[in-house]
């Protein structure tokens, strides 16, 4: 289901771009999402605390709404050794820091940040660690369903999949990923008497040739095979068993759902599971009410598989169809992984590539700017982020060739605990 183009509004994005030459890298700066004007210091937060076991995060408590956040990282309690530094977008408040050692001791504290304004430092916090971190690459991706094709956009009209294909198989093949989650793939492209349909996904697995293999999630429910989310995986991560499908919607007919498998480091043991889904459209309080629900469910299907497996790292990626700032009236699925301490990737990531262009290009030529990513990859406590990207092919502001999607594809350097 295609998604929704947001109007014009005021929350940047955060993006990447591996495949362009001119990519530019943006550190995350002091200014998170904070009123420009702010002329009050904000309360200094409380409560921080650390939490996990097989990898550490900090949580804490906000005392004024719509903050930032700074946390510091020492060597020592009095923070004057081994100083790092890591700044956040609001409005999460939970934080996994990575720039950490195996056996090192570290200590924290958090501020709140409005505009050039920082509140007091909170109470100090500090931990061992105790294990080792493997690094790995997601990739999240809107593929636009075949279905599609020949729809109007606001930009433009959407060109046949035969002819986007090779744009997608291209920012896939260059974009390092480990693990992709596809969405808007399962459209039947060719019928084969007595065989299942040959569908958009099985035409990007063949492309993609040896470099990445389909995860097998098809359930015994028959519609899974044609669930339109899937998962691709490279030689870096192996399966651990097979995956499966989750019907996420608020009735049976809806078809919504997640996909997921759990993942294995080659190299290192770590174990993870990953989760790609599509959630449902609307821009009433009544469509985020419904993603709401969506995504508690996601939440307590993955909580409940991984636990079961004494897996504590989840990675969910895909088209979520919501955002802090603007299209619609609450960002609820947000702030329900918020408040699961699962922080968006976007607001937490201390790197950031062409964070100017938007995750829906719509397919306008002249690639879209300043609207924010629909498309997110959020990263459960314990797993840290260190860049957060997005994907796409652009000279002078302007695509070259056929666009790909109406989505650009996002991406996430991440580190797993094990």
């Amino acid at each position: 289901m295609p998604s929704i183009v947001p109007p014009t509004g005021r929350r940047p994005s955060l993006a990447a771009a591996a495949v362009a030459a001119a990519a530019t890298v943006t550190s995350v700066g002091l200014l998170c999402v904070t009123p420009a004007a702010a002329t009050s210091r904000p309360a200094a937060p409380t409560s921080l605390a650390v939490r996990g076991s097989t990898g550490h995060y900090l949580t804490w408590a906000e005392r004024t709404a719509g903050v930032g956040f700074v946390v510091q990282q020492a060597r020592n309690s009095g923070f004057s050794s081994g100083v790092v530094t890591y700044r956040l977008r609001g409005p999460g408040r939970t934080f996994t820091p990575y720039r950490v050692s195996r056996g090192g001791t570290y200590f924290f504290r958090v501020r709140a940040v409005a505009g050039t304004l920082g509140s007091g430092w909170s109470n100090r916090v500090s931990y061992t660690v105790a294990n080792g971190s493997s690094a790995i690459r997601v990739v999240s991706y809107n593929s636009m369903s075949a279905s599609a094709d020949g729809q109007k956009h606001p930009g433009g009209t959407a060109a046949p999949f035969s002819l986007r294909r090779s744009g997608q198989l291209s920012l896939v093949m260059n974009s390092g990923a480990d693990v992709i989650g596809f969405q808007e793939a399962g459209s039947c492209l060719h019928a084969i008497q007595g065989q299942p349909c040959y569908r958009q996904i099985d035409s990007l697995t063949g492309g993609l040739g040896s470099r990445y293999r389909l995860a097998d999630t098809q359930t015994t429910e028959k519609r899974s095979r044609y669930a339109a989310n899937y998962i691709l995986y490279g030689a870096n991560v192996a399966p651990v068993g097979s995956g499966g499908t989750w019907y996420i919607g608020d009735t049976s007919s809806e078809g919504l759902n997640a996909t997921y498998q759990l993942f294995r480091v080659v190299s290192t043991g770590a174990r993870f599971l990953f989760i790609t889904t599509h959630l449902g459209t609307g821009t009433s309080y009544a469509g985020d009410q419904s993603r709401a629900r969506q995504t508690q469910r996601i939440l307590d299907n993955a909580t409940s598989y991984a636990g079961a497996r004494g897996v504590t790292s989840i990675v969910y990626v895909g088209d979520f169809n919501t955002y802090v700032g603007e299209w619609h009236v609450s960002d609820l699925s947000g702030n329900r992984m918020r408040n699961a301490h699962v922080p968006d990737g976007i607001e937490v990531a201390q790197a950031r590539v062409r964070s100017q262009f938007d995750s829906i290009n719509a397919l306008f030529r002249t690639a879209r700017k300043g609207h924010g990513s629909i498309d997110h990859i959020y990263a459960s406590g314990g797993v840290g982020v260190r860049t957060w990207g997005e994907l796409l092919n652009v000279s002078s502001g302007k695509f070259v060739g056929t666009i790909p999607s109406d989505h650009n594809p996002v991406w996430a350097a991440l580190t797993l605990p094990y």
